[in-house]
């Protein structure tokens, strides 16, 4: 999963980062300075047959003299020429090279971001429009870092958590100054700041990457800071359909491993103490405990709790994600015509939405429920030709057809093959 998420955001980041790179020569330069980068945009164009050594060659003169002059490297104009710098030795191949470029911005931005405000460092940072301005230019970098470092999820999980950190404090302050600015009963909605998109783009990586790694709890958090900030800053609502449709698969895959555990736990049980989980528990409530077991009652009872409080955990898991497709079907709902062709799958996932709550129901033994949300489902993928979640419907609702006959008749067995999950359609 991580990897197709990797690959499907791997065109925005490109587009992202070459329009951040193409606006810095619209900046004032020194003169010297200024006619040197016009040698190297020429000798990279196609009139100078995209010769990107000789244009390196330039832009690397041009930072010398930007060095000579003494500019400020934090400013748009100095970290462009250097942004220049590094696209030169991606053209080229030299990938290590172009990230030591891009490592070397991101820890100037991550010191003077991170510097006590009455600092050499912190005072460098003129007002809060120009702070918000440079967790923006330190997101898209972390952004292209990830990109470039694909083969090492690890450390591209590392440089997200760091920046993200940065960017969600300045988010969360300006959130709380917001409301203490605004009335009781203010409608007014809050001021987005500039690095909304970007924050939302590496909170997305870094959920994937997460999830790809196993790190569930990590990736629901994720997405939960996702979908409040898009509520709060009115963000387009086929942005929340999709991170509320990834979100309950999420939560679908770790209620299952909870499940898991629960299921070992009682084989451990019935293994050790010839008892069924549930025959245990109706003795223990009973005061009825005719077996031999190492440990006194109390010890039993909080081990009863233990496999309760599982299962309970997952189910709350499942009743989770049924809110969370209701949620999603109600915001389809609101999509208005205009955005309709930003999410030309919207009919798609409320077709997912609806097969997932029955799913869930299914899951938690609801079979009537279950078989009207998979009847609505079908119904819905139909109309949208949706064929790839047509068999998975028919598969569920023979299930609901297959468990209603184990109730009629408990002799009956299914197939152990049979397990009730949910796929993963992102």
């Amino acid at each position: 999963m991580g990897k197709n998420f990797l690959k499907l955001f791997a065109g925005f980041i490109v587009v992202t980062g070459f329009a951040y790179w193409q606006w810095w020569p619209k900046h004032t330069f020194p003169s010297l300075v200024a006619k040197i980068l016009r040698l190297g945009l020429w000798a990279e164009s196609d009139k100078g047959e995209n010769d990107f050594e000789l244009a390196l060659k330039h832009y690397l003169e041009a930072l010398e003299e930007c060095k000579k002059l003494e500019m400020d490297d934090l400013t748009d104009e100095y970290t462009g020429v250097q942004l220049k710098i590094a696209e030169m030795y991606e053209r080229l191949g030299k990938l290590d090279e172009a990230n030591f470029i891009y490592n070397e911005i991101s820890i100037l931005y991550v010191s003077v971001l991170t510097a006590s405000p009455e600092s050499k460092q912190g005072l460098r940072v003129k007002n809060l429009n120009h702070r918000c301005h440079l967790i923006q230019k330190d997101l898209r970098l972390s952004i292209k870092l990830v990109e470039n470092e694909q083969k090492n999820p690890s450390l591209s999980k590392a440089i997200l958590q760091t920046h993200l950190i940065i960017a969600q404090d300045q988010l969360d302050r300006l959130i709380a100054v917001q409301n203490k600015l605004n009335d009781d009963n203010s409608n007014s909605s809050l001021i987005t700041p500039p690095f909304i998109e970007e924050l939302l783009t590496a909170q997305d990586l870094l959920q994937a990457i997460a999830a790809s790694q196993g790190d569930l709890i990590l990736a629901i958090n994720i997405n939960g800071k996702m979908l409040d900030t898009m509520k709060s800053f009115k963000q387009p609502p086929f942005k929340a359909i999709r991170t509320s449709c990834n979100l309950g698969s999420l939560l679908y895959l770790n209620s299952e491993e909870w499940e898991a555990k629960e299921i070992q736990f009682r084989k451990k049980i019935n293994l050790e103490l010839g008892e069924d989980l549930n025959q245990l528990t109706y003795k223990l409530n009973n005061n009825n405990l005719s077996f031999t077991f190492d440990g006194d009652k109390d010890s039993l009872e909080r081990l009863m709790k233990l496999v309760k409080d599982k299962n309970s955990l997952a189910e709350n898991y499942l009743n989770a994600i049924h809110e969370r497709y209701k949620y999603l079907l109600q915001s389809i709902k609101y999509v208005s015509d205009n955005e309709i062709h930003e999410l030309s799958t919207a009919v798609e996932f409320a077709a997912l939405a609806t097969y997932g709550s029955g799913v869930i129901h299914l899951h938690l033994s609801d079979y009537d429920l279950a078989e009207r949300f998979f009847r609505e489902a079908r119904v819905r993928a139909r109309n949208c030709k949706y064929d790839d979640l047509m068999p998975e419907i028919e598969r569920e609702l023979n299930k609901v057809f297959d468990e209603r006959k184990k109730l009629k008749d408990p002799s009956t067995n299914a197939s152990p093959s049979q397990d009730i999950e949910l796929d993963i359609h992102l």
